[in-house]
């Protein structure tokens, strides 16, 4: 299934003052906000390591949600998201994930950062085990060293299936294993990043003025991320995403199934996967799902993506996306 393969919230906790009239009035106020400072302190350690808030934050991720329903218009059957192993260390989490409709099991991993007392989903992997090139791709994601081991234990101990390349994790071993590895590709540009015409930098009127109107506009109301806006032209799928000034909306999402619409590089569906690697070089991460093969390019900064979904070695999608914290 296609992982339609997205900027920040902010918890401000107001501070109240007390006139007080008498020494007892003083001290009951203070113990007062002792208690609530307390309570405060106590709920955001539980934000900070329950596994609850971590499963929640993978049901919500609006790509294994897109997932679930192209499970429906693509083959006409319910699919749903369950959540299998999870583990947390040191504000980083991982979960194992799995969308089943019928006989179809789409399956993979999560990491998840802990952050203004939410979780969030910073990447998602498809396909069987946990391998030592995931494990690597933990610290290019920005995953303190010292942290992967104990984050991979805890994974393992929690049941999660870590593959035979790092079934036994060894602090010692894995800091080896990750110290070998060479850098990876350079980030892609955010101005590499155009497909049919639409930069990323373009707001909703400069898409109108390009595109003209689109068939639909759905507005959606999030917890996570205020308004998020769809756009739905005959060849090319946008959201939008409210920013941070009054009003605006920027780009988090472009996708398109059409042969009629190129990146700036050329690059468009029903080409090779030769075509991808001209255009971009090696991508940053890859991987296999039955005949469908993915190439994912990071941009800039690791919460955007830029991926292309082949099939019998042609492009079937291209897509990029923001992910949404």
């Amino acid at each position: 299934m296609s992982l339609t393969l997205l900027r920040g919230l902010i918890l401000s906790l107001a501070a109240c003052s007390c006139i007080t009239t008498s020494e007892g009035q003083a001290t009951d106020g203070m113990q007062t906000q002792a208690s609530a400072i307390a309570e405060m302190t106590s709920q955001t350690a539980s934000s900070h390591t329950d596994p609850d808030l971590l499963r929640q934050a993978v049901f919500e991720d609006p790509r294994l949600q897109q997932t679930m329903q192209e499970y429906s218009q693509q083959f006409g059957i319910e699919a749903g998201l369950n959540v299998g192993a999870v583990a947390v260390v040191a504000g980083y989490g991982l979960a194992e994930w799995y969308v089943v409709g019928g006989d179809l099991v789409n399956e993979g991993h999560a990491l998840l950062n802990h952050h203004n007392n939410y979780w969030t989903v910073v990447e998602l992997h498809t396909g069987e085990g946990f391998t030592g090139s995931q494990a690597s791709t933990l610290l290019r994601l920005g995953v303190p060293e010292e942290i992967i081991p104990p984050l991979l234990e805890a994974f393992k101990k929690a049941g999660a299936d870590l593959g035979d390349e790092i079934s036994a994790v060894d602090g010692n071993a894995l800091s080896d294993h990750l110290s070998t590895q060479e850098p990876g590709p350079p980030y892609l540009a955010i101005e590499e990043v155009v497909i049919g015409g639409i930069a990323l930098d373009m707001d909703e009127a400069a898409i109108r003025q390009q595109l003209g109107e689109p068939l639909s506009v759905v507005d959606e109301e999030t917890g996570c991320c205020g308004l998020l806006r769809h756009l739905e032209y005959p060849t090319l799928s946008i959201g939008l995403v409210e920013g941070i000034e009054p009003g605006e909306m920027v780009i988090y999402l472009l996708e398109t199934t059409s042969p009629e619409v190129a990146t700036a590089a050329g690059v468009q569906v029903g080409d090779g996967e030769p075509a991808v690697l001209d255009a971009y070089g090696p991508p940053h991460d890859q991987g296999t799902e039955g005949d469908r093969r993915f190439l994912t390019y990071i941009v800039e900064y690791d919460s955007s993506r830029l991926g292309f979904e082949l099939e019998n070695e042609e492009i079937i999608s291209i897509s990029y996306y923001s992910l949404l914290n």
